[in-house]
């Protein structure tokens, strides 16, 4: 057994109670990538693990391996505790989603410092956010193109025409658009207008300092949520779509 102690920059995904005073973790690491940790004491009221801990702080940590699968917490400081983010039933929402997501799509022990860079700035950018559907998006789309399915939205995948029509529909299978032509009138595709593609098509190439400044409709937010709702769920299948339901319980795009 590998008792060698590490230390290193995470964010906490997820937590759940143990025992009488632990806590079991789920950390993203920068170079350790997802690992289900054990916080010994932390629920007592002077643990000196309580600030590094808590739901969706972004910390900085010792661990050592434990038995069984999980390692043990043995020191942390917070970098950011991002308190906004345990505020109101919104805020924990919302964040609880990108924590879940990530759980359930990332591998133990792989390092993924993109996505581990994505999810500090996810939680950070929304808890100052007054807006988070901008925030959350961006996040997906990042994800989706960090795993290998980053879709095409330059133009159709069927016969290659540029977004110059009024709509177009995602077909997930294919890998990204589809024109009215060759969609066929498949009623099972997401419609999605040009202008809700040009806004897909930013969040994923403009600065995000950029992106605060998009202001989109009602119908165009609802149109780019449906299709990446079915995006998400074609490629990271039931993971994706459990997550999004317990977000919609709190929170509405």
């Amino acid at each position: 057994m590998d008792t060698r102690a590490r230390t290193d920059e995470c964010v906490v995904l997820r937590g759940r109670d143990f025992g009488d005073a632990d806590r079991i973790l789920v950390l993203l690491f920068r170079e350790h990538g997802k690992l289900s940790c054990i916080a010994k004491g932390v629920r007592r009221p002077k643990s000196r693990l309580k600030a590094s801990t808590q739901l969706f702080s972004y910390s900085r940590v010792t661990f050592s391996a434990g038995r069984g699968s999980l390692g043990v917490v043995t020191q942390g400081e917070a970098v950011d505790s991002l308190p906004a983010l345990r505020d109101d039933l919104t805020s924990i929402a919302c964040a609880s989603y990108v924590g879940e997501l990530l759980d359930a799509v990332l591998p133990e022990g792989k390092k993924q410092e993109n996505i581990f860079i994505l999810a500090v700035t996810t939680l950070t950018l929304l808890a100052g956010a007054e807006d988070p559907f901008l925030i959350l998006k961006y996040f997906e789309l990042r994800l989706l193109a960090e795993l290998g399915y980053r879709p095409e939205l330059e133009r159709c995948v069927g016969c290659g025409r540029g977004v110059d029509a009024a709509r177009f529909y995602i077909d997930p299978p294919r890998g990204g658009l589809l024109c009215r032509a060759c969609n066929g009138g498949d009623r099972r595709t997401a419609e999605i207008s040009a202008g809700a593609v040009m806004t897909l098509e930013r969040l994923l190439r403009w600065d995000l300092r950029r992106i605060f400044n998009l202001r989109i409709s009602p119908d165009a937010r609802r149109e780019i949520d449906n299709a990446l709702a079915a995006y998400l769920e074609y490629h990271l299948g039931s993971p994706a779509a459990r997550a999004r339901a317990n977000l919609s319980l709190y929170w509405q795009p």
